[in-house]
């Protein structure tokens, strides 16, 4: 599948880790660097997002592809949770609505699929239009409990590091990545899908 935009149109709104589990896991027992936690811990919701492909909370994704592929719609970022909307460009040009009863959602594959429900086929596009199909879904995990304890352990090594190294790197010392984040991190990489 080649899908041609990838977007993820809705935040999640919560980290997979709380800030006093942050907090606990970095025994700091003040309240003066909350705000900063909170930060770090979005930017490492992000960080893990990209590095195993997966999404972790809950958010809305937008994808665009080209036509319908015919294997069917493979959803990036799982775990995928529901389709919103499928809008199609039809050979007319006009804008389109693919009715929820003519598609089957298959969440218990991963990446989960898209594809014509029994008996039904995909519409008709128009392929000259660059960007005819748009797929609006729900990816993540509702719950924080629900997000693998592995991956809780990474998010707070990587909170913890960026505390720790506020700036990339100093006169003195180099900083990256911490090796056990990576080695946590590839049990669960997503291939990507194309």
């Amino acid at each position: 599948m080649s899908y041609r935009s990838f977007q993820i149109t809705t935040a999640p709104t919560v980290t997979p880790v709380t800030t006093a589990d942050i907090k606990t896991h970095l025994r700091i027992t003040h309240s003066d660097d909350d705000t900063l936690l909170d930060s770090y811990a979005t930017a490492a919701q992000d960080t893990l997002q990209r590095l195993c492909r997966r999404s972790l909370m809950e958010q809305t994704i937008t994808l665009k592809l080209d036509t319908f592929p015919s294997a069917g719609i493979e959803l990036p970022r799982p775990p995928a949770l529901s389709v919103t909307s499928i809008q199609y460009v039809d050979t007319d040009g006009n804008t389109q609505t693919w009715s929820s009863g003519d598609y089957m959602v298959d969440v218990s594959s991963e990446p989960a699929r898209v594809v014509p429900a029994y008996g039904e086929s995909y519409p008709d596009v128009r392929t000259e239009t660059p960007n005819s199909v748009t797929v609006v879904y729900q990816a993540g995990h509702e719950a924080v409990g629900d997000v693998n304890d592995t991956i809780r352990l990474a998010f707070k090594l990587l909170v913890g590091h960026y505390y720790e190294n506020r700036e990339a790197t100093t006169y003195t010392k180099f900083h990256d990545l911490p090796l056990g984040l990576q080695m946590l991190m590839a049990a669960y990489e997503m291939p990507e899908v194309f």
